[in-house]
């Protein structure tokens, strides 16, 4: 199963690649503490209310892509591969979202929902991000 979600934000791309990779501003909208090496091999680990999710990355290219798997703690089973892919456009960057998973799942149920992306554009606004002009 693949879900695939974009979103046009209205900053730098540099500007997108710290809100995926900074722990604090990936706690504001991935989860509610995220903990990410943003290296190959490095370990994910994101807490949202009840629930927890580890990962580990596979791939990186400072600002254009961050690939890597991650599962729900107690069900290594249900590992998925996600890509974040950075593209600058005129009025700002293109974030996409690309989940892979192994078992097939509602689209509803993606980890990386599109509130999530909203959230996300959220907390680039907030984190006094410049805005493209």
């Amino acid at each position: 199963m693949r879900v695939e979600r974009s979103i046009e934000l209205p900053v730098e791309t540099d500007q997108v690649w710290e809100a995926i990779v900074d722990d604090e501003l990936l706690s504001d909208w991935l989860g509610d503490d995220v903990r990410l090496d943003p290296e190959p091999g490095g370990a994910l680990d994101v807490r949202d209310g009840d629930e927890r999710r580890v990962g580990v990355v596979e791939r990186v290219e400072p600002g254009r892509h961050l690939g890597l798997r991650w599962w729900p703690e107690t069900r290594p089973d249900e590992t998925s591969e996600v890509e974040l892919v950075i593209v600058p456009i005129t009025t700002g960057t293109r974030l996409t979202v690309i989940e892979r998973r192994a078992v097939p799942v509602p689209v509803a149920t993606a980890c990386v929902s599109t509130s999530k992306l909203v959230l996300l554009a959220a907390t680039a606004s907030r984190a006094g991000l410049a805005v493209v002009r």
